[in-house]
């Protein structure tokens, strides 16, 4: 097994990557790249989140609103939703990733490769050999340094560690934002709630109805 060449170091110095792999197993090759995996989509969150910040929303507001409002990144709702908030800078989607030759060709292979590897893994739809997984591992590694290097000189310090650290700091946020003018994006229903309690008491019923035959 190997990792993109600085790999244990950078990841364990970037409080972000760092707290995201914490106890993935490196040996268990599917879970591995499970938690990596989720740890790109983290990233990519953590950008828009500095995005609404820098446009003076709230910390409490801007996590609310990426709670019922985050998407998956694509090629096209994403760097439009980018382009946005980070207009104030102002850098682009498509600008950013001509000016780092590594991100985009990281991208383009995470968009082509490991994302499908991840929805396959993540809904049982099939298992893939070390082969494949080891190659996923290494395209979300690279993915994560690039991008979080090509944020650097955006946002004035690394994009996946403290953000306290960011130089200039982040401004201070104010309420009362049109998120549907800042962003373009409609607002959406709150997601629903979930209840532990209401489980256990619906676990409890069904415990109680009679069994199926269990099949030999």
């Amino acid at each position: 097994m190997r990792d993109v060449q600085g790999w244990n170091r950078w990841a364990s110095t970037h409080s972000l990557i760092a707290a995201k792999i914490k106890g993935a197993d490196r040996n268990n090759l599917p879970a591995y790249f499970q938690s990596l995996h989720a740890t790109t989509e983290a990233l990519f969150r953590q950008i828009l989140f500095v995005g609404l910040r820098l446009n003076r929303v709230t910390y409490k507001e801007a996590q609310d609103w990426l709670h019922i409002h985050d998407r998956t990144p694509d090629d096209n709702h994403y760097p439009k939703l980018f382009d946005r908030l980070y207009a104030v800078k102002p850098v682009t989607w498509v600008g950013l990733k001509s000016q780092h030759p590594r991100l985009e060709q990281s991208l383009d292979l995470w968009h082509d490769f490991t994302k499908g590897i991840r929805n396959h893994l993540a809904h049982g739809v099939r298992r893939y050999p070390d082969e494949w997984l080891e190659s996923a591992i290494l395209v979300d590694q690279y993915l994560l340094i690039e991008l979080d290097s090509a944020m650097a000189t955006v946002v004035g310090g690394s994009i996946s560690n403290h953000l306290a650290k960011l130089t200039p700091r982040l401004p201070v946020g104010k309420t009362g934002h049109d998120f549907f003018k800042l962003t373009g994006v409609k607002q959406k229903q709150p997601r629903p709630k979930l209840s532990l309690l209401a489980a256990q008491k619906q676990l409890e019923v069904l415990g109680s109805l009679p069994t199926g035959r269990l099949s030999p």
